[in-house]
């Protein structure tokens, strides 16, 4: 685009004098803008996933088995569900095959409900968001029976998908990796539990039901 951009500057300062004389022939530009979207009605799949375009994108959880409105756009797709957008995601431009765009934020709802799933999914290499997963999994796999490294790998990731977590999760697994210990998840939810100390304690209030019915018979004015 800035190439293109560079080459119309270019050509438009050799024409200069010519579009002055024409400016004042022009219409004025249109009230509305034309349409430059494409539009198509997905449905979302039970993996949390659309298809378009030969591409596969990722989509939050609450939209599973819902129908959705997509504006496909030159750079970007817009969801909407009636008239509200719902997602927007990044438009990604196939190269060879099938490609997909997969956020480990909205499919980790659907594999909190089926942890073994996360084994053979088939997206798994999206959901190693830095290198510090992706070892804390070969470890959990490595010393672990199969059903529980899972179960501990999906914990871990769904603390870290909540917010602004993923760095914070991240610098944890680091430190325990690099002590060689083996990060388990009850820890990582530890990181985000807030203690019972930090809630202030309030004093019960004891009120005397006599005041209302003095109030109520006009003895306080």
């Amino acid at each position: 685009r800035q190439f293109v951009r560079e080459i119309v500057t270019q050509h438009n300062r050799k024409i200069h004098k010519k579009y002055l004389e024409e400016i004042v022939c022009l219409r004025s530009l249109p009230e509305h803008k034309t349409t430059d979207f494409r539009e198509e009605r997905i449905r979302v799949t039970s993996g949390s996933t659309i298809s378009i375009l030969d591409t596969i994108y990722s989509v939050p959880s609450r939209l599973i088995h819902m129908t959705l409105k997509v504006h496909i756009y030159d750079d970007r797709l817009e969801c909407f569900i009636g008239g509200d957008v719902v997602v927007k995601l990044e438009r990604k431009r196939r190269k060879q095959g099938r490609e997909h765009q997969i956020d480990y934020r909205h499919v980790i709802g659907a594999l909190c409900r089926k942890p073994q799933a996360f084994r053979n999914y088939i997206y798994r290499e999206e959901l190693f968001p830095t290198l510090a997963f992706r070892s804390t999994w070969e470890r959990l796999n490595r010393e672990l029976d199969s059903r529980t490294a899972c179960r501990e790998y999906v914990k871990i990731l769904k603390e870290a998908a909540e917010g602004d977590r993923e760095s914070a999760v991240n610098q944890f697994l680091e430190e325990e990796l690099h002590k060689d210990t083996l990060p388990r998840s009850i820890q990582v939810q530890k990181l985000f539990r807030k203690k019972g100390g930090d809630h202030p304690k309030l004093e019960p209030i004891h009120q005397n039901l006599e005041d209302y019915d003095t109030l109520l018979s006009g003895g306080i004015q």
